[in-house]
């Protein structure tokens, strides 16, 4: 249950402060693209993704794209940032992850992934080691598989509450 249960929960990938990174050490984001950074309507970065990269870079952190899309979808994206991708990486497995990680030449727990799903993007990184921050979709799919999935992931979206409930209680 421990890895589907993220570190941090966030409405968007802006709310995340970013000293939650640079106090725990992280140096690579391994991000998921379609519903955590853009819509799947949206190729390319928005301004907004743009900024907050140059923020990231600012600290010392550095980006890599992991996405479940197609290379072509992933790669047009990606054009406009130069950070490096993995297309096709069939999340929850942890090997592009990993080979993100050895291409930084960086532990694991000097990494985070971030994306907008439990038992894809959450679960991918705490197999590879990682910190799991989860953010809520931008625009989810409406269909029956999408609903079922995120019904799913509510126990853990709870977990994860209560986990922090008492942790603010104790300080």
């Amino acid at each position: 249950m421990a890895l589907l249960i993220p570190e941090l929960i966030c409405e968007t990938v802006y709310d995340i402060p970013l000293s939650f990174f640079t106090d725990r050490g992280i140096k690579l984001l391994l991000l998921d693209i379609d519903n955590t950074l853009v819509t799947y309507d949206d190729e390319y970065p928005i301004e907004k993704n743009l900024s907050w990269f140059s923020e990231l870079e600012k600290v010392g952190i550095s980006v890599a794209f992991v996405s479940n899309n197609h290379k072509e979808r992933v790669e047009k994206y990606a054009s406009r940032t130069g950070f490096p991708f993995f297309a096709d990486a069939a999340k929850p497995s942890a090997k592009y992850y990993k080979e993100a990680m050895r291409s930084h030449s960086l532990q694991p727990s000097e990494c985070a992934g971030v994306g907008d799903q439990i038992f894809t993007d959450v679960l991918a990184a705490h197999r590879a080691g990682c910190i799991g921050v989860l953010v809520s979709p931008i625009k989810d799919k409406k269909n029956a598989f999408f609903r079922f999935k995120r019904a799913c992931e509510k126990p853990f979206v709870a977990a994860y509450h209560k986990k922090h409930k008492k942790e603010v209680k104790s300080k």
